[in-house]
């Protein structure tokens, strides 16, 4: 652990020195959720939600490379465990099957030509393309509320690479990605497996869209097959988004084993006020085999969730400081659940420009 934070410290301070341009922000968020019971079974309950701190530093140099380093530094869900829930950042530094304190930390070359669009390679730790729009957000800024057990289970962060490609209009992209699989254990000591996937993201007047296909290694010769398609669609200021994704082990019945189906609108008004909601339907096969993460938690055959809430920017001609509320509810905690939190997405190289 000590040996792998000096060997990041030293490339981030390297990469500071020859940095072009960079940009290093300070990431704090503060929530507070209080359950409400809609059964005799359910009771009252309060929460921290995504109370957590983060780092984001990114630059290019030397003209054809990029860098971007996101730490995940701290995270207090609720008022007991705390120092479980922040230890474990630390102490599974080296597990591939586990989040850490180090979301992701990679280096880009990028080659544009004149009239073929350009190239890019990426090496380092990446989040995988498994996903829809769902997994385009920043964690810091998404509710846990309001996203799929697949995304508040799944590690998606892993070490590899990628090499992409973009059209001359950058209206499209490509990408094949490689990186370890979510199901291996201690790099560097235990089975490691592997990951592959392509990605597609078009960006157009009115639709968005990113697709992508993915076979995640879970043992000798097993492969989990991942196939994602996200929509956005726009009409003025309001956003509407529909989100499809399928989990399968096998081609056999390949429709018809584990699924997740999201739909999302939002509506907004200047840039001071958001309003949005979102509603989810994921369906598993009991044991939720195809979630790598915690391995106590009782997966539900059919998992329905959804919510609205409100985003508000208090601050001048800057989006940086975020104040939210938001009502969710699903139909396995038996609760309704209202939250209020505050995010401050603070530029530290801002206030040397000034």
């Amino acid at each position: 652990m000590k040996k792998l934070t000096v060997v990041l410290t030293a490339l981030l301070c390297c990469s500071l020195a020859y940095s072009q341009e960079v940009d290093v922000r300070i990431i704090p968020r503060v929530d507070v959720n209080a359950y409400a019971p809609i059964s005799k079974s359910a009771e009252w309950d309060v929460d921290f939600g995504n109370t957590s701190l983060y780092t984001l530093v990114e630059g290019t140099f030397a003209e054809n490379f990029s860098y971007s380093i996101c730490n995940h530094w701290l995270s207090v869900p609720g008022y007991s465990g705390v120092g479980e829930e922040i230890a474990g950042l630390y102490t599974g530094s080296l597990y591939s099957n586990a989040n850490n304190w180090l979301d992701w930390a990679n280096l880009t070359y990028t080659l544009c030509t004149e009239n073929a669009g350009s190239f890019d390679i990426t090496l380092g730790k990446d989040v995988m393309n498994i996903g829809g729009f769902e997994y385009d957000a920043y964690d810091f800024d998404c509710h846990f509320g309001l996203s799929s057990l697949l995304w508040n289970y799944s590690t998606v962060y892993q070490w590899g690479g990628k090499i992409g490609y973009t059209t001359p209009s950058e209206m499209s992209s490509f990408n094949f990605q490689a990186t370890t699989s979510p199901y291996g254990g201690m790099m560097f000591k235990e089975k490691q497996y592997g990951a592959y996937g392509i990605q597609y993201r078009g960006e157009y007047d009115w639709y968005s869209a990113i697709f992508s296909a993915n076979m995640i290694q879970y043992d000798d010769k097993k492969y989990l097959n991942v196939l994602a398609l996200g929509n956005q669609f726009y009409a003025g200021d309001c956003t509407l988004g529909v989100d499809w994704l399928n989990r399968a082990r096998s081609t056999k019945d390949f429709f018809n084993q584990e699924m997740l189906l999201m739909g999302s609108v939002s509506y907004n008004f200047g840039d001071k006020v958001e309003l949005f909601g979102k509603v989810g339907w994921e369906r598993f096969k009991g044991d939720g085999y195809f979630i790598y993460g915690d391995p106590e938690y009782e997966f539900p055959d059919d998992y329905i969730f959804g919510g609205v809430g409100v985003n508000w920017y208090p601050l001048k001609d800057s989006q940086d400081l975020r104040v939210h509320a938001l009502f969710t509810m699903n139909n396995v905690d038996e609760t309704i659940a209202f939250g209020v939190g505050v995010t401050y997405n603070f530029s530290i190289t801002d206030l040397f420009k000034k």
